[in-house]
């Protein structure tokens, strides 16, 4: 099961969720990388179009975004990435931090 996002996150996770058309959980361990990869590749596998929040930068070991934007792109599945101006990330955090 997912990490409850951090107290900051939740109402915008929540809208999210709301507006989708379909929501689709996966078990995995968020602490455990190869987990994670597996349930990023059976989403892209499901899904029509991969939405992802990077900064374009090579994989640092803790994510996994660098791998799945690949993935994706050599199934042809397409991919929009999504960086607002100006943002930055924040120093990483414990998995399931609920701050």
């Amino acid at each position: 099961m997912p990490a409850m996002p951090p107290r900051r996150d939740r109402m915008a996770t929540g809208e999210l969720l709301t507006l989708a058309d379909r929501v689709r959980l996966l078990t995995y361990d968020p602490t455990d990388r190869d987990s994670c990869i597996g349930a990023d590749e059976r989403l892209v596998a499901a899904g029509g179009l991969v939405l992802a929040v990077w900064d374009g930068s090579p994989s640092d070991g803790r994510d996994a975004t660098a791998h799945l934007v690949t993935y994706a792109r050599a199934r042809g599945v397409p991919v929009e990435i999504v960086w607002p101006e100006g943002a930055a990330r924040e120093a990483a955090t414990a998995a399931g931090a609920t701050d």
